[in-house]
């Protein structure tokens, strides 16, 4: 069956095309910046601060920056069935990334019977291991780069010590992004990865297995903040209600309320049933029709009338 996707399309590569450029110029803007920023530092603790947000907005952004590339590659060349089918693991990737557009982008698709059509485990640690890995890689380029162009204001020297405690644990994250990017890049981008993976059999496939479940628990802690900061969000919408003044403000906190309620439903089910679609043993995630987004959209349609 074909589904004109064309407007969802639109607005998933305009989104993540925005954050790609974010991302971008969030570096562009570190590397450009820095000597302004280190003048206005007036003491060490000040500018090993500035070392340590940096290296790790470093990191951040560098795996945003593939990340996003990856999901307008995707979204770009796929099929509709492909982006119906992968459109959950897709999404993975851009709350990752923060992206607050995703559910939007979700009510947007046909709301159809679907599968994926990859593996998630597989695709998940190929596509996570190269973000660590690029992600590693800037953040301890950037700390060098400080370390040799601006040795003179920078205390290298003392950089570990008791006062430097920001920085050490800035420089661990980097180190284990970069480690666990080397040891996942192999295993997953070489020729034949895919074929080794679905036959499950050899200790190669075993090390990948392993690496895919670290990948998947990453996947899943992901999700379940997604839930948590949706619960937080109706606990902010239900605080907004009983502070109203009564009235019109009355009104509208019901009316937000009311949608924040039906927000949080459909977010939890989506995440509910990715969490245990890629951890099924059979690979597949598997998304049935969600009927109350329907009926919502219904209501709303019969309200504009």
């Amino acid at each position: 069956m074909r589904y004109d996707l064309s407007r969802t399309r639109f607005w998933l590569t305009l989104c993540n095309f925005v954050g790609l450029i974010i991302s971008i110029f969030t570096l562009a803007m570190m590397l450009f910046g820095l000597q302004t920023i280190l003048d206005k530092a007036d003491s060490y603790e000040g500018i090993n601060t500035i070392i340590w947000v940096f290296v790790i907005v470093a990191l951040i952004s560098a795996a945003s920056i593939y990340l996003q590339i990856v999901l307008i590659r995707f979204i770009r060349t796929s099929t509709d069935e492909e982006l119906i089918g992968n459109r959950y693991i897709l999404a993975l990737f851009s709350l990752g990334l923060g992206g607050i557009m995703t559910p939007f982008m979700l009510t947007q698709m046909p709301n159809v019977d679907s599968e994926s059509k990859d593996n998630p485990r597989y695709t998940l640690s190929k596509h996570y291991g190269m973000a660590a890995l690029i992600g590693g890689i800037s953040a301890i380029a950037f700390f060098f780069l400080m370390k040799q162009k601006y040795h003179s204001e920078l205390e290298f020297t003392n950089a570990f010590d008791i006062k430097a405690t920001g920085v050490q644990i800035v420089l661990a994250i980097s180190a284990v992004s970069f480690v666990w990017g080397a040891l996942t890049v192999p295993l997953f981008w070489t020729k034949g990865a895919k074929a080794r993976f679905d036959a499950q059999e050899g200790m190669l496939y075993n090390l990948m297995a392993f690496v895919a479940i670290i990948n998947l628990i990453v996947g899943t802690l992901v999700l379940v903040m997604l839930m948590v900061k949706a619960f937080i969000n109706l606990l902010n919408a239900i605080s907004r209600l009983f502070e109203s003044r009564g009235g019109f403000d009355m009104f509208i906190a019901l009316l937000n309320l009311v949608f924040v309620i039906w927000y949080v439903t459909f977010i939890i089910s989506i995440a509910a049933q990715t969490i245990k679609g890629i951890w099924s043993k059979n690979n597949v995630v598997a998304y049935k029709v969600y009927t109350k987004f329907d009926e919502a959209k219904q209501n709303r349609e019969y309200n504009n009338r």
